[in-house]
């Protein structure tokens, strides 16, 4: 082919240059049109405005733009980033650890953080009061990690930011929030691992911060103060939304999946823990059982309507029969024939068989109840058993506590007397966890124990804890639990459970109670003595552990109003032994005095006898009497 033609196929400089063009201006274009937005950024930073971590994380700990915890501005000490003190509260630790300090931090949900209530009560402090009593060789930090509905997913997260922290323990306890955290984050879930980095970087862009605190409001300290006044029709829209209450329906393979990402979840944990030579321990969690009718109950989709007209015709008939408990059996023997997987039906069956005494059959139903709650917000029996599975087969060290306490409950069957609403515990029952989880790392040498601690050394220690709290401490609580029961529609299953015998009524009193609610703890308790006035030593049981946890104050109001009770004064002296032993404690010298003076000969007959308050101050009467000298 002739030169001159092949030059004719190749591109003119004119045309190489117009295609150069064509690219780089629209390139110029967009680099020009960035340069504001790098320059604001770098402004924004210099004078550290719109930090993302200052707002609400927007994946609510799924991404990896905020960290759990960042450094003060003395650059002396870690504290809870701002942009998660809505959901953990806040903490703070030294950055660099003090030669003798043991630093242990406890990962969880709710539970760690101590709801209802707060930090101030959850197992994680106790359990620095109970290291520190057993070992005061050493300074002990417990740092609580624990986040509202946070489950094992989003804790394998937590567990890997502070392994940077000098960690020499982590205590874990979770299991109930893997339902709710799998369908409440769905979206935000899939969001951010579908972004990865990219969504991470975005958030982290102080730009986008401002925008976001612009158009929706993400400031931490709005979201908190909106948390404390949710009003009717907001807590209506959340029911209602596709990610709330509303969204739950049976779905056994969904179950099924979830329960097996809690176990790699788990060994996920575990392995960081070998990996960086971090002792672990986790807590094996129990529920409310008998005082906590499933949140959801739904019949199964297969049913033909010819079956689902039967089962409810049966399960009103058992409705009908509620002061009959063995006929009711009868009629709900029926519909579970039909439909053994709704939930309502076999709570009903447990209380029935409860009603009954018959102990074995009614904690089975119970526990039914809560597998086929078709929303579980308790730890389900699957998710317990991989639990054990994996602590099993790595051989990690597990606090059972749920054994624990079934130990301590009549029946084994759990309820108000442990837990203050599904899954939460009691204060007292906190302090409990704090020293299973204390008797095993003494058990494995971790600490070194302390022969000559005495429980008045505990009793003590709680009490000083507990005049450091406000006086609004215990309603508050209250206050928080009243969000959950709206969320879950908690008021159209009040008469599930109403108290059929004393036990009920004392047990429902004694959360009335712990909620500074004394007067409608009164009336459960008004309703127990007049079924048997034997239940006034219940009663005196309940002040006796108040006492024993620190809770002074609690103890002598019980006391108080038990003393005025009619239906008492077969009791009168027991209660004044009590009286005396708290005045004792509480620096009363002129009522101790007025008390031994007034009681002196029926106290001392009492104490022959060995009555169940003795037992915390053996020599009560003989402190009373040196007192009773010293103030002639």
């Amino acid at each position: 082919m002739p030169a001159s033609a092949e030059s004719k196929d190749l591109p003119s400089p004119v045309t190489r240059r117009s295609k150069r063009r064509r690219v780089l201006f629209p390139l110029i274009a967009i680099v020009l049109a960035l340069v504001p937005f790098v320059l604001l950024e770098i402004v924004l930073r210099t004078v550290d405005v719109g930090d993302p971590t200052g707002y609400v994380d927007p994946f609510v700990g799924f991404g990896r733009a905020h960290p759990l915890f960042s450094l003060a501005r003395d650059q002396q000490t870690y504290e809870t980033t701002r942009s998660h003190q809505l959901y953990f509260g806040t903490q703070e630790f030294s950055a660099k650890k003090p030669a003798n300090m043991v630093r242990v931090f406890c990962l969880g949900g709710s539970t760690v953080r101590g709801r209802p209530y707060t930090t101030k009560t959850s197992f994680s402090r106790w359990l620095q009061i109970e290291l520190k009593l057993r070992d005061p060789s050493r300074e002990y930090e417990v740092i609580n990690c624990g986040g509202l509905s946070y489950a094992s997913y989003r804790l394998a997260r937590i567990t890997e930011e502070v392994m940077a922290y000098q960690p020499d323990l982590i205590v874990m306890a979770t299991g109930h929030n893997e339902f709710l955290e799998d369908r409440t984050y769905q979206d935000v879930k899939s969001r951010s691992s579908r972004g990865g980095g990219i969504m991470d970087w975005l958030y982290s862009l102080r730009i986008v911060t401002l925008a976001r605190q612009l158009g929706s409001g993400a400031d931490v300290e709005e979201a908190r103060e909106s948390e404390k006044t949710v009003m009717e029709h907001e807590v209506k829209a959340r029911l209602d939304d596709q990610s709330g209450y509303a969204s739950y329906h049976r779905d056994d393979e969904w179950q099924k999946q979830v329960v097996k990402h809690f176990g790699h979840s788990l060994r996920a944990i575990i392995k960081m823990c070998d990996e960086h030579k971090v002792p672990l321990v986790l807590v094996g969690l129990g529920s409310n059982l008998r005082d906590c009718p499933p949140f959801k109950s739904e019949l199964a989709t297969t049913l033909k309507d010819s079956q689902r007209t039967a089962f409810q015709l049966a399960y009103e008939a058992g409705e009908r029969e509620e002061g009959n408990p063995q006929q009711a059996l009868k009629f709900y023997r029926k519909a579970e024939a039909i439909d053994a997987g709704h939930a309502l039906l076999n709570y009903r069956m447990a209380r029935c068989f409860d009603r009954l005494d018959q102990a074995e059959q009614a904690a089975d139903y119970y526990i039914r109840a809560k597998d086929t709650d078709v929303c579980p917000l308790r730890m389900v029996e699957d998710t317990y058993q991989q639990l054990l599975k994996v602590c099993r087969q790595t051989k990690t060290s597990l606090v059972d506590v749920r054994v624990s306490l079934e130990k301590l409950t009549p029946e084994g069957i759990p309820g108000y007397d442990q837990y203050m609403d599904h899954v939460h515990p009691t204060i007292r029952t906190h302090q409990f966890i704090a020293q299973r989880v204390a008797d095993q790392l003494e058990q494995q040498e971790f600490i070194a124990g302390n022969a000559s601690l005495s429980d008045e050394d505990r009793r003590h220690a709680y009490r000083d804890h507990f005049d450091e709290l406000k006086d609004t401490y215990l309603v508050n609580g209250r206050r928080r639990v009243g969000w959950l029961e709206k969320w879950a529609r908690r008021s159209l299953l009040a008469r599930e459970t109403t108290p059929f015998d004393a036990r009920g009524y004392l047990e429902l009193g004694q959360r009335k109670l712990l909620f500074d609610e004394s007067g409608y703890a009164w009336g459960e308790f008004d309703r127990a003595i007049a079924l048997d006035t034997q239940n006034v030593e219940v009663l005196l049981g309940y002040a006796q552990k108040f006492f024993h946890g620190g809770q002074y104050y609690l103890s002598r109001n019980l006391l108080d109003e038990l003393l005025k009770h009619e239906m008492a004064r077969d009791y009168a002296v027991n209660i004044e032994l009590a009286l005396l032993i708290v005045a004792l404690e509480l620096g009363k010298d002129e009522e101790v005095v007025e008390i031994y003076t007034k009681r002196t000969d029926e106290l001392q007959e009492l104490v022959k006898t060995r009555p169940l308050w003795l037992e915390s101050m053996p020599d009560v009467l003989q402190r009373a009497q040196q007192l009773a000298a010293k103030s002639k």
